[in-house]
Order: structure tokens, then C-alpha cells, then sequence
């Protein structure tokens, strides 16, 4: 029987029948972590990279945390509880309903409101600056001292919100309903009231300089001492608004209405009043040097001792004003109509009315120096003791008018038409 081949020397027993499946090659870190306790092992390279986001506050901003930040939202207006702890600032919170709600000092910067209703919400010193609030419903809701600077207030309805101390300057509120709205002292610097309607508000002392208001419905807004600097609009409406001590220099109007307002002692210096309707306003004192007239209307209007110093207008209509001790000096008013106008001691030095029309204006003690009343109709005039010398009254209609103790020395009546003697 042969014998059994004996085993090479350096091999110490036979090979496995099934040799074991290989390992996978690891990176030498990988191995490393393999040979460590398994309760040691380090966290993967993704786990190193999201731990530290489970952790953070949520970014509303990327997609995918938005919905639920709403959805957080919503559930804690559902029973109460106070959103004030949230990152909402250019959160998209459209359509929600805050009606009454207590969110004094919130802050909702950049977010996104559109359509959402604050109606008697309380939002004392919230931070809405660049917030998109068109649409929403601000109706009884309490903003004073919030700062609403370039929000977007187009087609807000805000009756009787509370802006006191608020800031709104840049803001757009194009076709907003302002009705009743109470904002002493509110900064509406650069506003688009564009169709707005702020209709009986209470704005004393605010800030409407650079305002656009074209078609902006003002009547009967308390206005006084506020300040309109080179605000503009066409077809403004301000009629019976109060503007005692308001500041509206450089205002640039075009057929405003601005019939039955008080406005004693406010300033229209440079202003632009062209086919504004100023009838029946009360104008004690106000200023209006430099002012441009053409074509605005002060029919029966309350102007004593305002200034018109170097206003300029063709056919203004002072029909039955009273410019009783006014500054009419060296204003140009062609062809103005002041029929039965009140100009009882008016300085008008080198007043230009030429072709006006004063027949039974009250001219009493008026200093008319050097004035150029070329054509003018002063028939029936009361031209008592007023100062007409070195005035031109060439082809000037006097028949009627009484020229007791007036002074005419170097006029010239060229072709004047006088009553025989």
C-alpha cells in the first residue's frame, strides 16, 4: 500500500475546505474604526455635517422648514399661545388670521402677510419694515410706534387703525382704505397714497413731505401743524381739512379741492396750485410767496394778511375774498377776477393785475404803488385814500369808483375811462 504524501514542512495544517468570502477594502480610517469598541466609534462624516443643523433654529427661508414654521404658527394662534419666539422675518404667513391678537414689538421684517387679517390686533412697536401687507385687513388694529418704513400697504382697508408715533416713510398704500386712522406724529415721508382714501383722520404733526397723492381723498383730516414739503398729487381732495400751521411748501397740486379748509398760518411758499379749488378756505396769515396760481380758485376765501408776495397766476379767482392788510407785492395776477373783493389796505407795491377784473372790490387805504393795472375794471371801486401814484391805469375802467382823498400823482390814465365832470 503506498504511502501518504507527507504535508510540506512549513505549512502547520491543512487549508479550510471553504475559504472564508474576502473583506471589503476599507479606507486606513475605516480600519482603524473597525478595531475600536464599537460603542467608541466616531460619527460618520454625515453625521459630523447634520447634527449640528438638528440642532439650530429653523431657517424658514430654505424650502422645506417654511410649511412647518406656518404650520407651528397656525397651530399656536389656534389655542393662544404666543408666536413671539419664532424667526418670522420674511416668513410667508399669507391668509393668516391675527383678528385681536396681543403682538406688541413682533417682528415680521421682509415677511410675507398678503391677505391677512390684524383686524383689532395689538401690534404696539412691531417691526414690519419691508413687509408685503396688500390685501390685509389692519381695521381697529393698535401700530403705534411700529415701524412699517417701504412696507407694501397697497389695498389695506385700515378704518380707524392707530399709526400714533409709527413710522410708514417709503411705504406704499396705493388704493388703501385710512379711514378715521389716528396718527399724530406718524412719519409718512415718501408714502404712494395713490387712491387712497384717508377720509376724517387724525394726523396732527405727522410727516406726509415727497408724498404722491394723486387722487387721495383728505377731507376733513386734521392736518395741523403736518408737515407736506414737495408733496405732490392731481385731483387731491382736501376739502374741509384742518392745516392750521401746516407746512406745504413746494407742494405741487393740480385741481385739488381744497374748498372750506382752515388752514391759518400754513405755509404754501413755491407752492404749485394750478386749477386748485380753494373757495370758502380759511387762509388768515398763510403763506404763499412765490406761489403758482394759474387758474386756482379763492372765491369768497378768508385771506387777510396773507402773503402773496411774488405769486404768479393767469385768471385766479379771488371773486368776494377777503385780503384785507394782504402782501400783494409785486405779484403778477393777469386777468384776475376780484369782483367785490375785500383789498382794504393791501401793500401791492408793484402789484401787476393787468386786465383784472375789481369792479365794487373795497380798495380802502391800499398802498398801490407803481402798480400795473393796464385795462383793469375798477368800476365802482371803493379806491378811498389808497396809494396809486406812479401806477398804470391806462385804459383802466373807473366810472363809479370812489376816489376820495386817493393819491394819483404821476399816474398814467391814458385813455382811462372816467365819469364826466
Amino acid at each position: 500500500m503506498p504511502s501518504i504524501p507527507e504535508a510540506p514542512p512549513d505549512v502547520a495544517s491543512p487549508a479550510p475546505a471553504v475559504p472564508p468570502a474576502p473583506l471589503p477594502p476599507s479606507p486606513p480610517p475605516a480600519v482603524e474604526v473597525a478595531e475600536s469598541p464599537p460603542q467608541a466609534a466616531a460619527p460618520t462624516p454625515i453625521e459630523k455635517a447634520t447634527a449640528p443643523a438638528a440642532r439650530a433654529a429653523p431657517r424658514f427661508e430654505e424650502g422645506g422648514t417654511e410649511a412647518g414654521l406656518r404650520a407651528t404658527v397656525i397651530a399656536r394662534l389656534g389655542v393662544g399661545a404666543s408666536i413671539a419666539d419664532l424667526a418670522l422675518s420674511g416668513a410667508d404667513l399669507s391668509g393668516l388670521d391675527f383678528s385681536g391678537k396681543v403682538l406688541g414689538s413682533i417682528v415680521l421684517s421682509n415677511a410675507r402677510l398678503v391677505g391677512c387679517s390684524f383686524r383689532d390686533a395689538r401690534l404696539g412697536g412691531a417691526k414690519l419694515a419691508g413687509a408685503d401687507l396688500t390685501d390685509a385687513d389692519l381695521s381697529g388694529a393698535d401700530l403705534s410706534g411700529a415701524d412699517l418704513g417701504r412696507s407694501n400697504l397697497t389695498g389695506v382697508s385700515a378704518t380707524g387703525v392707530s399709526l400714533v408715533d409709527a413710522n410708514l416713510a417709503g411705504a406704499t398704500a396705493r388704493g388703501a382704505k385710512l379711514e378715521r386712522v389716528r396718527g399724530q406724529r406718524v412719519i409718512l415721508a415718501q408714502v404712494d397714497f395713490t387712491d387712497a382714501t384717508l377720509q376724517d383722520g387724525a394726523l396732527a404733526g405727522a410727516d406726509l413731505s415727497g408724498c404722491v397723492l394723486d387722487r387721495t381723498v383728505l377731507a376733513g383730516v386734521d392736518l395741523v401743524t403736518a408737515r407736506l414739503v414737495d408733496a405732490r398729487g392731481e385731483d387731491t381732495s382736501f376739502a374741509g381739512a384742518r392745516l392750521d400751521d401746516a407746512n406745504l411748501a413746494g407742494i405741487a397740486l393740480r385741481r385739488a379741492d381744497a374748498s372750506s379748509v382752515v388752514a391759518d398760518r400754513s405755509v404754501w411758499d413755491r407752492a404749485s396750485l394750478e386749477a386748485s379749488n380753494f373757495s370758502d378756505a380759511k387762509l388768515g396769515a398763510a403763506g404763499l410767496s412765490r406761489a403758482k396760481l394759474d387758474g386756482a380758485v379763492f372765491a369768497r376765501a378768508s385771506l387777510a394778511k396773507a402773503s402773496f408776495m411774488g405769486a404768479t397766476g393767469d385768471r385766479v379767482d379771488l371773486t368776494g375774498a377777503d385780503l384785507e392788510g394782504a402782501d400783494l407785492r409785486q405779484a403778477k395776477l393777469g386777468e384776475a377776477q376780484a369782483e367785490g373783493a375785500r383789498l382794504v389796505r393791501v401793500n401791492g407795491l408793484k402789484l401787476a393785475m393787468p386786465a383784472a377784473r375789481l369792479s365794487r372790490a373795497d380798495m380802502t387805504g391800499a398802498s398801490l404803488r407803481s402798480a400795473r393795472l393796464k385795462g383793469a375794471d375798477l368800476s365802482h371801486a371803493i379806491l378811498r385814500d389808497a396809494d396809486l401814484r406812479d401806477a398804470d391805469l391806462e385804459a383802466a375802467d373807473l366810472r363809479g369808483a370812489d376816489r376820495e382823498g386817493a393819491k394819483l400823482g404821476g399816474a398814467n390814465l391814458r385813455a382811462a375811462y372816467e365819469d364826466p365832470k
